[in-house]
């Protein structure tokens, strides 16, 4: 570790002027020196452009769990080539048709079933429902219905799909 690496770390610690924090986070060479700038940035472009360019996976990371923007997370959980870092964005994100979008578009099950974990919208879980293909996000889907999405549901999916909504609807014959 240089002498110079070290000073730049004690100097991120003290400084508050934003656009140099930016400067640093955006060009530094030094991973770790960008990561401690990352930290004390507060623009949310510049954290989304991070989220999405950093070549260092945790400054990406970071950079996701640093952004409060609906629209900017929506962005990243739409375009990151980074499952993980998709999966990360669609947690923090609360508004239910961009939820549901995303659900329905992402190919990662992962990604989708923690998109499901935020969706409370009946009809909008109808719809998911709908287009899904995996059983795990199917199933995830059905436990969330209400009894009488689960009866619209019942009228709308296919045969293949019957299984998922009788043993949910089970569990209202049971309580």
């Amino acid at each position: 570790m240089s002498q110079n690496w070290k000073v730049k770390l004690k100097q991120i610690d003290q400084l508050e002027d934003q656009s140099h924090l930016i400067q640093l986070a955006l060009n530094d060479s030094v991973s770790v020196i960008r990561f401690h700038a990352i930290q004390k940035i507060s623009n949310q472009h510049v954290l989304c452009e991070l989220a999405l360019s950093d070549p260092n996976a945790d400054n990406r990371k970071l950079a996701v769990s640093r952004l409060t923007d609906n629209d900017l997370l929506t962005k990243v959980a739409s375009s990151s080539p980074d499952w993980w870092l998709r999966k990360l964005a669609i947690s923090k994100i609360s508004d239910q048709g961009t939820l549901a979008a995303l659900i329905k578009k992402d190919p990662n099950k992962y990604v989708r079933l923690e998109g499901l974990k935020s969706l409370t919208d009946q009809q909008l879980l109808i719809e998911v429902f709908m287009n899904e293909k995996a059983n795990e996000c199917k199933s995830a889907i059905v436990n969330k219905l209400t009894q009488d999405s689960l009866l619209t549901l019942r009228l709308l999916a296919s045969q293949n799909d019957q299984f998922h909504i009788l043993n949910a609807l089970r569990k209202f014959r049971q309580t």
